[in-house]
């Protein structure tokens, strides 16, 4: 296996790869981003190209591609593997044949087929013959059909399930993928008592961001009392998340990144008609007000959305519920508008006019500005009433959104469309914020913070790792006057990577972190990742100072660690001294009194 983790690491630069996911800044010889694991304003997501390696500075999570794949795709490491074998091209051996054969690999093939077995029915077969005709009077093109894979499925109770049980699929497996529903006593191993989930129904295939297929949306036909709601999706499944998921996103991250903004609109049919005239950076949150999980999907390629809403009460509502989380996580939200006349949708203004579409995008204003347009709207403001039922409606609004700058910008302009004083606006929202600071806290990170404070794990370790990484990125050789040792490291990695760089050192001289770093990806590999992480953080908290103070800074950290490790031991001690008084060891207490005078000399 490592044969191929190298070649894979080999082929496949780190900064390339996290690209692919994230907005990657130039800083000094490495790069930079907001983290994609938590909430922050200033980048503190830092890459290495010398080191192949990320970090964040917010959260603490890094390690090398792998690692990354799998935090952000919610793989294991057998799937990564696989992924990122896949994409660089590398043969796994037989050893990982079993990677091809777990639950979600398994499902992703029964989609797969089903995807096309749906489209296939849609493009050929009778049974879909007033399918064709509702997708063409919906104008959709065949090209529109083939890059989506719009399909059908037949109104009829086992037609998939039969396609797909003749191909060789397990029923269990069939039933886990969300598109069999297994009847109460049906036998597995005569098929008998399994049947369609969707029927009759113009079907959506789901994809993820590498283009494979999670799941589906089957809009109805024909409406029937029996036919169930006008959309069914793909229920829970080890794939699909409807709270994760964000249709087209396959097909819009890559313009999302350059355009620097995320289109945001409501059904499936509005993605194929914008992606049909060229606008490649949307999605739809498919029906469902935005999650947590869909925004942070959003935020490794923009910082930026433009939502269309419709200027209705349901609209409003909706514009509420799903920006609230957006606002939260530091989205800039801005809302599109189709003008009066022109269409109730996305789909329907493209197929009017679709110049008019990209003007209500490039014209969409700021979320707040819509919120007061709304809310304002045909309001007799002359009344107190209304003044006060506008006030509260907005506040609530505003105090959502987390820069005191703009909170300050809207009280100004809500005190003005209002006529009151802006005070006594000010003590509402501080009773408001109050209320809500729990749920509306500043997002993690964005500052420099002590290394030592970084994680909840004990001040001795971090010490350790911060003292290691700035040995390593600095080129300090671990010389007997610095007074260390091995046991002052309560780590097993921090103490196993410092006897390695004392072995270093005995056979070589070095200043910068290459060269040991390079020793130790060849020595111990395991070790790797870690010491690159260690020597990342020194490297971008130290690298603008002057070496003098640098060793300074070092020194203070050493005489830490000896406080921590004394004081630990001391503690030790005294618990083993007390153990031995109540045992009657005389002998022994008077030894461990002498180690723990000797310690309080030091």
């Amino acid at each position: 296996m490592s044969n191929e983790v190298d070649e894979i690491k080999n082929r496949l630069d780190i900064v390339d790869l996290i690209a692919e996911y994230l907005p990657l800044k130039k800083a000094g010889k490495d790069w930079k981003a907001r983290c994609p694991f938590h909430s922050e304003k200033t980048p503190s997501f830092m890459v290495s190209r010398d080191k192949q390696i990320f970090h964040c500075f917010g959260c603490a999570k890094g390690g090398d591609l792998f690692t990354f794949v799998q935090e952000i795709e919610g793989l294991d490491f057998a799937e990564a593997l696989k992924l990122l074998a896949d994409k660089t091209g590398v043969a796994l051996t037989q050893h990982h044949a079993e990677v091809g054969q777990s639950i979600k690999n398994r499902l992703l093939e029964i989609n797969r087929y089903a995807a096309e077995w749906f489209y296939a029915v849609l493009m050929r077969h009778p049974v879909a013959e007033a399918a064709r005709a509702y997708v063409a009077q919906r104008g959709l093109t065949t090209a529109q059909l083939e890059t989506f894979k719009v399909g059908f499925a037949p109104d009829r109770w086992d037609a998939l399930t039969g396609a797909l049980l003749k191909k060789g699929f397990g029923i269990d497996d069939c039933v886990t993928s969300g598109l069999i529903i297994k009847k109460d006593g049906a036998r597995a191993e005569t098929g008998r008592g399994f049947y369609d989930r969707f029927r009759g129904r113009i079907m959506f295939p789901i994809r993820n961001v590498q283009g494979q297929v999670i799941g589906f949306t089957g809009r109805i036909l024909v409406e029937t009392p029996e036919s169930g709601g006008k959309y069914v999706n793909t229920p829970q499944t080890p794939l699909f998340d409807k709270s994760s998921v964000l249709y087209g996103i396959d097909t819009a991250r890559t313009m999302a990144r350059e355009k620097d903004c995320m289109v945001i609109v409501e059904g499936q049919m509005d993605v194929i008609s914008c992606y049909s005239v060229g606008m490649h950076n949307v999605v739809a949150a498919s029906g469902t007000a935005l999650t947590e999980m869909q925004v942070r999907f959003i935020k490794r390629y923009t910082n930026n959305i433009r939502v269309a809403f419709d200027a209705d009460t349901a609209g409003v509502a909706a514009a509420k519920r799903g920006m609230d989380v957006a606002l939260r996580s530091g989205l800039s939200v801005r809302a599109i508008r189709i003008p009066d006349g022109c269409g109730k949708d996305p789909d329907e203004c493209i197929k009017k006019d679709a110049v008019v579409w990209f003007k209500a995008v490039d014209d969409a204003c700021d979320i707040m500005q819509f919120y007061f347009d709304v809310v304002l709207h045909d309001l007799n403001l002359k009344l107190p009433e209304n003044k006060k039922r506008a006030a509260d409606e907005l506040l609530e609004q505003i105090a959502k959104v987390p820069s005191g700058v703009l909170r300050d910008h809207w009280m100004e302009a809500l005190a003005t469309r209002l006529g009151v004083g802006i005070q006594a606006l000010r003590a509402d929202l501080d009773m408001l914020l109050k209320r809500a600071a729990p749920t509306y806290r500043s997002p993690v990170g964005g500052q420099k913070q002590p290394m030592a404070v970084m994680e909840k794990r004990s001040r001795q370790e971090l010490l350790g790792e911060e003292i290691m990484g700035i040995f390593i990125a600095f080129g300090m050789p671990p010389a007997q006057e610095h007074g260390l040792g091995d046991e002052l490291f309560v780590s097993d990695a921090v103490r196993s990577v410092y006897n390695e760089l004392v072995l270093y050192y005995t056979k070589n001289t070095a200043t910068t972190s290459g060269p040991f770093l390079g020793f130790l990806a060849q020595t111990n590999p395991h070790l790797y990742v870690g010491a690159a992480q260690w020597a990342l953080r020194a490297e971008t908290y130290y690298s603008d100072k002057p070496e003098e103070e640098i060793k300074r800074e070092w020194q203070t950290l050493v005489s830490s660690l000896k406080k921590e490790f004394a004081k630990t031991k001391r503690s030790e001690l005294t618990l083993l001294i007390k153990e031995a008084q109540r045992g009657g060891n005389r002998e022994q207490v008077l030894k461990l009194l002498e180690q723990l005078q000797h310690i309080a000399h030091e």
